[in-house]
């Protein structure tokens, strides 16, 4: 079959949890010279510590107002396909030289549909998969200035990172100059992280797109690229 192999277990009982770890910046074991320092989460009431991190109980809402929270991902175990799109529509005045989409005349509508649309045709290309785009599930910034998304589709499992990465760079080939300069190749390793859905950067909090709500995707579990239990909805 190629790279990627494909989920049929969706119905697992819900009655069985095992709490999801998520982990705070400061705990988890790869490269952050690009964080911000994390601040306290002990305002948070239900929350459970453990020796790798904090375990979020029950709900996603008690995600939400945790500072720098990601989902840390062995990138050795099998995960779903997920990709990492993060350009601005406009300069960054901080950092001119870095590519924008106004240069291109691009707007991030014609970015996230390209993008799409080749990993729909390479799903079935490759993998004899059919996909829709409504099976996709986008979390963006709610920063309005910048096209920052997490693009995840629960349906597709990938051996390792290396399987993964190796899609995505087909992703990449398929939509070209200028559009695989916003898809972030360098993600994929044996560990990796992915800000967390509903926690806070600095002014930013990464959300759910309303497209993404409205075809049925309220769970945080819907957003995590290893999930291990069954959450509240949003």
């Amino acid at each position: 079959m190629g790279f990627g192999q494909f989920w049929t277990s969706f119905g697992q009982s819900k009655t069985h949890r095992n709490f999801g770890q998520f982990w705070t910046v400061q705990n988890c074991p790869i490269e952050k010279s690009n964080w911000t320092s994390p601040k306290p989460t002990t305002e948070l009431e239900d929350q459970r510590l453990s020796g790798k991190g904090f375990t979020v109980d029950n709900h996603p809402f008690e995600v939400y107002g945790i500072p720098d929270a990601h989902e840390c991902i062995d990138g050795n175990l099998p995960l779903r396909l997920v990709l990492d799109i993060d350009v601005r529509q406009k300069p960054d005045p901080m950092n001119p030289e870095l590519p924008f989409l106004d240069k291109y005349k691009i707007t991030r509508e014609d970015l996230l549909s390209r993008i799409l649309i080749a990993c729909v045709n390479i799903l079935y290309s490759d993998l004899n998969h059919l996909a829709i785009l409504d099976a996709f599930a986008l979390a963006s910034s709610s920063n309005t200035n910048k096209c920052s998304w997490h693009i995840v589709y629960k349906y597709a499992q990938f051996v390792d990172y290396r399987d993964l990465r190796g899609f995505v760079k087909k992703v990449a080939d398929r939509v070209g100059k200028p559009y695989f300069e916003f898809i972030d190749l360098g993600l994929y390793k044996s560990r990796f992280n992915l800000w967390l859905l509903g926690s806070a950067k600095e002014d930013r909090v990464k959300r759910p797109a309303v497209f993404s709500v409205k075809q049925g995707y309220r769970k945080l579990e819907d957003y995590l690229v290893q999930p291990k239990s069954d959450y509240s909805k949003i």
